[in-house]
């Protein structure tokens, strides 16, 4: 078979320390791109949790601005003329 007779040949040594060492870093670059893959994955929930945030705030103005115009009624608008329209 392929066992230890590999290990009696000239380079059989060899070969079996570079199948090792190739493993080794196969194995390394496989850990590496998967941390990688879950950093990119926490980053673009980051950005989404961020940009819900910075629409929250501005829906917040938003409310704020509407109360304001619905609580004082000296900031009410009024009612267009029918001058203000031009109907070409």
């Amino acid at each position: 078979m392929f066992g230890l007779n590999v290990l009696t040949t000239p380079y059989g040594f060899l070969l079996a320390a570079l199948v090792v060492v190739l493993a080794y870093k196969l194995l390394a670059y496989r850990i590496r791109t998967g941390d990688t893959a879950r950093q990119n994955g926490f980053q673009d929930d980051t950005r989404l949790i961020q940009q819900m945030y910075r629409r929250l705030e501005r829906m917040e103005e938003r409310i704020d601005t509407l109360e304001t115009l619905l609580v004082d009624p000296s900031r009410k608008r009024k009612p267009a003329a029918k001058d203000d329209f031009d109907e070409g």
